[in-house]
C-alpha cells in the first residue's frame, strides 16, 4: 500500500512535469488530482439499499438467509431495492451478517472517486490495490481508496492514470444483525454401554440359519457358538462390537451385532392360550423393526410373533416354541425381539467352557471404550446337540387344567430339531419326528415339598397314566394332593434344555 507523502510525492513529480490535471465535474487539485462524490440520487440500481446474503449452514447444511437494510437510503430512494448474493462457502451467520454489511456499505453508500496522475513511481499499483489519500483543502486525511481503472499511458509519456473509488470493501469488526437460533439439535451422541445386554447359548435354530452346512461339517462333537442382544442407548446406536476375553484383560473383537427391538410387558403373562395369544407391552424400542412370524424372548422362553399392533401396544405371539417351554412372566418382564437383530460370536466353543463377552455400543461418533463396557459371563450347555422338550400336553386330554379327578392320563406329541427348520413350529402341533433314540421322563412332585413323589422313565411313546391307586401310594393316602407334572425329553445321553410342567390339584374319584 502506498503511503500518503509517497502519493503526494508521485503526484508533484507528475505536476511539474507534466502540469495539473483536471477533467469532469469535481473539485480540481494541484499534482492532478480531481475528487468527486456522487449525491444519493445517483445511488440507485443496479446497487441495493437491502442486502440478502445466502449461506450454508455448517450445523446442518441446509441454506440459510441473513438480510441486512440501510433504512436511509430507503427513504431517498423512496422504497426497497434489493439483491441477494450467494456465498456458499460461508458457513455461519456471524461471518455471514458482517459479509452482508460489507456488501450493504458498498452498494447503498454515495462513494467518494478520485482521479489522479502519477508518474512512473506507480507502475505496480493493480486493480484492487489499495492505498492512502489526503488532500487538506477538501478535508480528507489518509483517507483510503482503492484503484478501479489504471491508465499505464506510454513509455515516452511518462505518466500513469489512476481511477480510484473510496474503500469500503473490508469487513466490519461487528455486526448487529442477530442471526435466529436455528433450534437444530446433533442427533450425534458419544458411543454409551447398552443398559439392556445379555447372552446365550446359540440353539439349533440359531446354527442352522447363520452358518453354513459345510462349516457345521467340521465342528467338534460338543460345540457351542454364543449370541448376544442389546438394545441401543441412542437414537443413533446401530451395531455393536462383540469383543472376547481371550486371555487376563486382553479382549479381541470377534463379530459385530445389531441392536434389538424391545419392550416390556404391559402386564402379567400367565399361562393360557398358547397360540394367538394377545400380550399388551409398553416402552417399546424400534417396534417398527419387527417383522411377523419371527421370534422374541420373554426371559428364557421364546415365542413367535404373529402381529404386531403399535398403536393399541399389543403383540401376538405363539408361546414356547424351538426348544423352549411355556412359562409365567411378570409385569414389565423384557421381551427382546431377537430374530434378525442379534449377534453371533463364531468363536468354537465347547460344552461347559465359561465365555466372558464385551458389547461396544457404535455411534457416528466412534465406539464405545472397552473400559467402560460391562463384562457378560455365559456357561455353555450343548444347547445345539440337545432334543427339543414335547409339545402339545395335556392332562385328561384338558390343557393345563386346574384340578384333574381320578387317574392322570398324560398325553403330549414328538418334537424334532433337526426337521423343525422350515418354521416356527407352535405348542399345539401334532407329532413331528422324534430324533432316534428319544425316549421322555415324567417326574411328580409334591408342591408343598417340593418334593420328588414318582419317576417314570425310558417312554418311547407320547402318553402315560398317572392312576389314582398309584399317587395315593406315593403320597401316603387319599387325596386331594397338590402336585406338580413335569415331562422332558433325553436322548444319546442329553436331556431337553427345558421340561414342561403343570401344578394342579388331583381329586379322588
Amino acid at each position: 500500500m502506498f503511503t500518503t507523502s509517497e502519493l503526494e510525492s508521485m503526484i508533484a513529480v507528475a505536476g511539474r512535469r507534466l502540469g495539473r490535471e483536471a477533467s469532469g465535474n469535481g473539485k480540481r487539485g494541484g499534482g492532478g488530482a480531481v475528487f468527486s462524490r456522487v449525491g444519493y440520487s445517483v445511488v440507485k440500481i443496479p446497487d441495493a439499499n437491502e442486502i440478502s446474503v445466502v449461506y450454508r449452514d455448517r450445523d446442518d447444511n441446509t441454506d440459510k438467509t441473513i438480510t441486512v437494510h440501510d433504512i436511509g437510503n430507503i427513504q431517498i430512494q423512496g422504497g426497497v431495492v434489493t439483491q441477494t448474493v450467494q456465498y456458499p462457502g460461508i458457513s455461519n451467520a456471524d461471518l455471514a451478517a458482517r459479509i452482508a454489511l460489507r456488501d450493504l456499505r458498498a452498494a447503498a453508500s454515495p462513494l467518494s472517486r478520485l482521479r489522479i496522475t502519477v508518474n512512473r513511481a506507480g507502475w505496480d499499483l493493480g486493480r484492487g490495490d489499495p492505498f492512502k489519500f489526503s488532500w487538506a483543502k477538501l478535508g480528507i486525511n489518509t483517507a483510503v481508496y482503492r484503484v478501479t481503472n489504471i491508465d499505464t499511458g506510454e513509455l515516452t509519456d511518462g505518466r500513469i492514470a489512476i481511477d480510484a473509488i473510496e474503500d469500503v470493501f473490508a469487513l466490519p469488526d461487528t455486526s448487529y444483525v442477530a442471526p435466529q437460533p436455528s433450534g437444530w439439535v446433533s442427533p450425534n451422541n458419544p458411543p454409551a454401554a447398552a443398559a439392556y445386554q445379555q447372552l446365550m447359548e446359540a440353539g439349533y435354530w440359531d446354527v442352522q440359519m447363520n452358518v453354513s452346512p459345510a462349516d457345521i461339517a467340521q465342528l467338534g462333537p460338543e460345540f457351542g457358538f454364543v449370541i448376544s442382544q442389546a438394545v441401543r442407548p441412542s437414537e443413533d446406536t446401530f451395531s455393536y462390537q462383540i469383543q472376547s476375553l481371550i486371555s487376563g484383560s486382553e479382549y479381541i473383537y470377534v463379530s459385530q451385532g445389531f441392536c434389538c427391538p424391545t419392550a416390556e410387558l404391559d402386564d402379567h403373562l400367565v399361562i393360557d392360550a398358547l397360540v394367538d395369544k394377545v400380550a399388551s407391552i409398553k416402552n417399546g424400542i424400534d417396534l417398527d423393526q419387527i417383522e411377523i412370524d419371527s421370534f422374541a424372548y420373554i426371559g428364557a422362553e421364546c415365542v413367535a410373533i404373529r402381529g404386531v399392533n403399535i398403536a393399541a401396544g399389543t403383540i401376538t405371539i405363539d408361546r414356547g416354541i424351538l426348544d423352549t417351554v411355556p412359562v409365567e412372566h411378570a409385569d414389565s418382564s423384557r421381551i427382546w425381539f431377537a430374530d434378525g437383530w442379534q449377534g453371533l460370536d463364531r468363536t468354537e466353543r465347547v460344552d461347559a467352557e465359561f465365555a466372558t463377552l464385551k458389547l461396544l455400543p457404535t455411534t457416528t461418533l466412534g465406539t464405545l471404550d472397552i473400559g467402560s463396557a460391562t463384562a457378560l459371563y455365559l456357561t455353555l450347555d450343548n444347547r445345539y446337540q440337545r432334543p427339543y422338550p414335547p409339545g402339545n400336553i395335556k392332562l385328561n386330554a384338558a390343557r393345563y387344567p386346574v384340578s384333574t379327578t381320578g387317574d392322570i392320563a398324560v398325553t403330549w406329541s414328538h418334537r424334532d430339531r433337526i426337521l423343525q427348520t422350515a418354521y416356527l413350529v407352535n405348542q399345539t402341533e401334532v407329532d413331528i419326528g422324534p430324533e432316534p433314540g428319544t425316549t421322555y421322563t415324567v417326574r411328580i412332585y409334591d408342591t408343598t415339598g417340593p418334593t420328588l413323589m414318582h419317576t417314570e422313565n425310558g417312554m418311547t411313546g407320547t402318553s402315560w397314566t398317572y392312576t389314582e391307586v398309584a399317587r395315593q401310594a406315593d403320597f401316603g393316602g387319599v387325596g386331594p394332593h397338590d402336585l406338580r407334572i413335569e415331562i422332558e425329553s433325553m436322548r444319546d445321553g442329553l436331556t431337553s434344555r427345558q421340561r414342561q410342567a403343570w401344578e394342579c390339584t388331583a381329586m379322588d374319584s
